[in-house]
């Protein structure tokens, strides 16, 4: 680590809302907020990583160039449900071909993606070994993802047990910790519908008759889709754990971008999450200036 007081960062969890913690890189990199140390759940381990490795423009440029057809292209290999609807092949290549190193030891900032072991319901961090798996471990909500066996263990989202993870980023040997929350925000939340728009994609490529009520299903089904249901109720339970460990491991400077205009799965608007992050951040500027006195 550079000389002087070492900051730590906790990145929450929050699916799409996740792009917001580019928002807080920027505006701490702007209000010169040196970062030590980084440790991620969930989409907080995905953008963590990159930052991490010095590469937040990066995922800056690879969130904001994502349009819904995208996202469905790039994130959801829809399988069939056995452990998750989706396989996350795609957005573990997604990852691979653009964050520049493969192992923990290779980043630039020490780095740990908090995990849950689904069968005991166990912390996991990991801080070894492949990154990208480690990602991909980190942001495996249950339901949705297909969980990641490791080392014996079948590893889903870190939100089930810590969605900030302060009490994680105080292991790097850090002086302070700022955190992220991005389950705390005013309003009813946003959902979209790209479990539907995935799907009719598919389907508009065959022609086949047995399809068309499959498709009239579709087009008039109700929202919130299936992906918005799993992805509100996950929320719920983090919401409810982070406020827990918050009180109990609290953060030096906290900051709660309102991203609930956001749709848990709508990856896609990635400048409105990042706008949000950017100005929660500098409303938080004495504060966190406070950090380095």
């Amino acid at each position: 680590m550079k000389p002087g007081r070492q900051i730590g960062l906790a990145l929450g969890g929050g699916a799409a809302r996740g792009w917001a913690h580019i928002g807080v890189l920027r505006a701490l990199e702007e209000l010169d907020i040196p970062v030590a140390a980084i440790a991620g759940t969930s989409m907080g381990a995905l953008v963590g990583a990159f930052a991490a490795n010095g590469q937040v423009e990066t995922i800056e440029l690879v969130a904001l160039g994502l349009a819904a057809r995208d996202v469905a292209r790039n994130f959801l290999d829809i399988t069939l449900p056995r452990s998750g609807l989706v396989e996350g092949r795609k957005i573990t290549r997604l990852i691979e071909e653009h964050l520049a190193v493969r192992r923990f030891d290779q980043l630039q900032l020490p780095f740990r993606a908090v995990a849950t072991d689904l069968l005991t319901g166990a912390e996991v961090i990991l801080a070894d070994g492949d990154v990208v798996e480690a990602i991909r471990a980190s942001i495996a909500i249950p339901g949705i993802f297909t969980p990641v066996p490791r080392d014996g263990a079948l590893l889903v989202d870190g939100g089930l047990v810590n969605p900030v993870p302060v009490s994680v980023a105080r292991t790097l040997g850090v002086d302070a910790v700022i955190a992220v929350d991005l389950n705390c925000f005013a309003g009813p939340a946003a959902h979209g519908n790209l479990w539907s728009e995935s799907l009719q994609q598919r389907l508009k490529k065959s022609a086949a008759s047995r399809w068309v009520p499959v498709k009239r299903w579709l087009e008039e089904a109700a929202q919130p889709n299936i992906f918005d249901v799993m992805g509100h109720s996950i929320r719920i339970i983090e919401q409810q754990i982070a406020a827990v460990r918050l009180r109990t491991e609290p953060a030096d400077v906290l900051i709660r971008p309102d991203v609930g205009a956001v749709g848990i799965m709508e990856f896609h608007r990635a400048a409105a999450a990042i706008e949000a992050g950017y100005a929660a951040t500098l409303q938080q500027r004495d504060a966190l200036r406070a950090l380095l006195a």
